[in-house]
């Protein structure tokens, strides 16, 4: 199965206070969906107009639903407290997503939401509800039955055995982080199958924050959801032990663990990876694996060798070179048909490359791409695609792209006549900032 990301809604996160829609796919669908003619998105805003907090939304969606304590950890260091928008005091995302077969055909459509809230310094869930779309018309509301819906704490559903699964521990996780074992091992239930089918479509995402935070990363969950899924070779990814290996590499500094049993396939990807990185700094000759015995495993380190003779250790590399090795990592997945989030693509990559790269993803994959960035190049690619370039105000609102008379996109923008666009500026409005008139 193969999962696509249809709409987007969220408020409440950093300075999102008004309900932000993203939309990704037209908004009546049938069974000959075509994922390639929309499977690019690029948003762009001023600073501060809150296009990484949009990133922020994905993120704490997978998150939440991936790991079952992943309130507790966060609200014990106070991430979400900075998260959460100050007006709001609460944090919504609903991803509306499609279910397709190997070939791309429409299986089915799901949407999934959550809210958080803050109850005596304690995050908690205030809503939590997963719906299934009768029919092919998105936006009607009327169309979707509820499969359970979570209310501070009560669950309401009409099947016995969640309710039961679910008494008294929905306050503060996901009904889907809570039974998803369980209802994988039973998923012959239609119901059940629901359940997993959005636990499978979070995993599907990757999300990747300019400055992420690392330490809340769950690597030992996540590697005890790969090893269950393995049992099911249909449900496996061909590549997901690649992806696994490979973010082993851009979690940890210096040592990487890994399973003398799958060296073979992390060895290929740091050579694919190295192919990668040559594009963008040909004077990269090799990504060395230096590599001590450790029971079952090998402890790795990855050795950059230059051309001048150079050997650079990847805990010591630039952080363009981290950041590039993030890039490879995330794009692999849209490759395989993955949903990718990025903040800040054109960070540390080359204006032509970028173009370039963006072009590749819309012509060639069909995974979904979603990324912000400040860089116009793109729109040039993605003006003649829809749902391909929104545009965010200050004030939390969405602009979409659409045609112009014979104006591109990127003049467009740049002279200030995007709907809520702030950039309708001159040279002079510098004058007397940086010091004395």
């Amino acid at each position: 199965m193969k999962y696509y990301l249809l709409k987007m809604n969220t408020s409440g996160i950093k300075n999102l206070d008004r309900e932000i829609e993203l939309k990704f796919y037209k908004q009546i669908l049938n069974k000959d969906f075509k994922p390639n003619k929309y499977n690019v998105k690029a948003i762009y805003g001023a600073n501060g107009a809150g296009k990484t907090a949009l990133i922020y939304a994905a993120e704490i969606y997978r998150k939440f639903v991936l790991n079952r304590d992943y309130l507790a950890l966060y609200n014990s260091n106070n991430s979400l407290t900075n998260l959460i928008n100050q007006n709001k005091k609460e944090m919504f995302i609903k991803m509306t997503f499609a279910v397709l077969s190997d070939d791309y055909k429409l299986q089915d459509v799901y949407a999934h939401t959550i809210v958080f809230y803050n109850q005596d310094g304690r995050y908690q869930v205030k809503n939590e509800i997963l719906q299934k779309l009768k029919g092919f018309r998105l936006n009607d509301e009327t169309k979707y039955k509820t499969l359970y819906k979570v209310q501070k704490g009560e669950i309401t559903t009409e099947n016995t055995t969640l309710k039961e699964m679910c008494k008294n521990v929905v306050i503060d996780r996901s009904v889907i982080s809570n039974t998803f074992e369980y209802c994988f091992n039973n998923r012959e239930d239609v119901f059940f199958d629901s359940i997993v089918t959005a636990g499978l479509f979070a995993q599907s995402m990757t999300v990747m924050l300019y400055s992420s935070d690392k330490n809340y990363i769950n690597f030992d969950y996540i590697t005890r959801q790969v090893d269950m899924l393995s049992k099911y070779k249909k449900e496996m990814d061909k590549g997901i032990f690649s992806q696994l290996l490979l973010n082993q590499s851009l979690i940890f500094n210096d040592e990487i663990p890994i399973n003398k049993n799958k060296y073979e396939e992390f060895a290929k990807n740091i050579k694919n990876l190295c192919k990668f990185i040559q594009v963008f700094k040909p004077e990269l000759k090799n990504i060395a694996i230096k590599k001590d015995e450790k029971g079952k495993d090998y402890i790795c380190n990855l050795i950059f060798e230059y051309s001048n003779g150079l050997k650079i250790s990847r805990q010591y590399e630039s952080t363009g070179i981290k950041k590039l090795m993030s890039i490879y990592y995330a794009l692999c997945n849209v490759e395989r048909g993955g949903i990718v989030f990025i903040d800040e693509l054109d960070a540390n990559i080359h204006d032509v490359i970028l173009i370039k790269l963006v072009d590749y993803i819309r012509e060639y994959t069909k995974g979904q791409l979603i990324f912000t960035t400040h860089n116009l190049g793109p729109m040039d690619v993605l003006q003649k695609d829809k749902c391909s370039i929104d545009f965010i105000s200050n004030d939390s609102r969405i602009t979409s792209w659409t045609s112009f008379g014979n104006s591109s996109a990127a003049n467009v923008y740049r002279k200030g006549l995007i709907k809520y666009s702030p950039f309708n500026i001159e040279s002079f409005n510098f004058l007397g900032v940086f010091g004395d008139e």
